[in-house]
């Protein structure tokens, strides 16, 4: 710290934890060198998470859950806009080429409080499908 100021960044590939308040909240990046795809969606019970893109494009993929199968919404990321997924909701994200995205969650968001469900083939060809709609 230089100044009473921290400094915080990650080039890494993936998920990088940045910062950890002494509170219950985390900072965190996601970088993507290659464009992503999308195998699996996740909720969190206990948290909110929040995205906010820095750098090139991608999408937020939200899904509805039930007995009678599963819907996919996908919502396209602009800059400097704050998208937010309340706890419990499925989601997922698909990143293009060159993507930073800052994240910002619980700093106990893991996978005690969390929950991963793998997509069938079908449902990732139907949220291709879906993002090709939305392009």
């Amino acid at each position: 710290m230089d100044g009473g100021i921290g400094k915080y960044s990650s080039e890494k590939a993936g998920y990088s934890t940045l910062f950890r308040s002494s509170g219950t909240w985390k900072i965190a990046v996601s970088n993507a060198p290659a464009r992503e795809e999308v195998h699996s969606i996740s909720r969190h019970f206990q948290t909110d998470e929040s995205f906010i893109l820095l750098e090139g494009g991608g999408y937020l993929i939200t899904a509805e859950v039930s007995e009678d199968g599963i819907s996919f919404h996908a919502e396209r990321l602009e800059r400097n806009t704050v998208y937010n997924i309340p706890p419990s909701v499925w989601h997922a994200h698909m990143w293009d080429a060159g993507t930073k995205v800052l994240i910002v969650e619980d700093s106990d968001t893991g996978s005690s409080n969390s929950e991963e469900r793998e997509l069938t083939e079908e449902e990732e060809c139907e949220i291709l499908s879906m993002i090709k709609m939305v392009e």
